[in-house]
């Protein structure tokens, strides 16, 4: 109840400023610590699909959106019994195997599938989004899991090509982040002691 009052309260906010991210925001938590994940899943897609928003907001929106699918996949293939190790002179190597329940293999397929074409939408609104490029990442890389655990090695080499290009791309973005707000702490001025 007193969840439900706090976002009457900043859904007034909203309905005067709807473009006030705080309130937005504050929302979009209080729905996800009261568990109302359809709630939250609304939200995010309202703010994605709003043109009215700055493409760097509904980018945001399309990330946060594109990694629940990635744990969607991720709670799958990295089951124990998903999966094996072996050890190999110098590394530890994982093998993927398809779940027992049919269901479940899928449900990570079609996860990854929605949560590339999120990725995707982001990266369309914004392509220095890293955690966007981040996200594609891993979900290409649930892909390869994927791959592995149907028997399809073409599959698997072609994810793992595009997973080692968004890496790639995410952690330059990355460096480029850091660097910019290095120069900019650089010329900002130093507080007095």
């Amino acid at each position: 109840a007193a969840g439900e009052r706090a976002v009457a309260a900043y859904q007034e906010i909203l309905d005067r400023e709807p473009g006030n991210e705080d309130a937005y925001r504050a929302v979009v938590f209080l729905y996800g610590q009261m568990r109302n994940e359809e709630k939250v899943n609304e939200l995010l897609l309202q703010s994605a699909n709003d043109f009215s928003f700055p493409n760097g907001r509904r980018a945001e929106a399309f990330v946060i959106l594109a990694s629940k699918q990635w744990n969607c996949s991720y709670e799958i293939t990295e089951q124990k019994e998903n999966k094996t190790t072996e050890q190999k002179t110098d590394k530890v190597l994982i093998h993927y195997k398809k779940p027992a329940n049919q269901a479940d293999f899928d449900k990570a397929n079609q996860c990854t599938t929605e949560g590339l074409k999120l990725a995707e939408e982001a990266i369309g609104l914004d392509q220095s989004n890293a955690n966007a490029w981040s996200y594609k990442a891993n979900l290409l890389r649930e892909k390869m899991k994927l791959a592995e655990m149907s028997g399809d090695n073409t599959a698997k080499d072609d994810f793992g090509k595009q997973y080692e290009t968004a890496l790639e791309t995410q952690k330059r973005l990355a460096a480029e982040e850091v660097k910019r707000k290095e120069e900019e702490a650089a010329k900002s001025p130093t507080p007095p002691a």
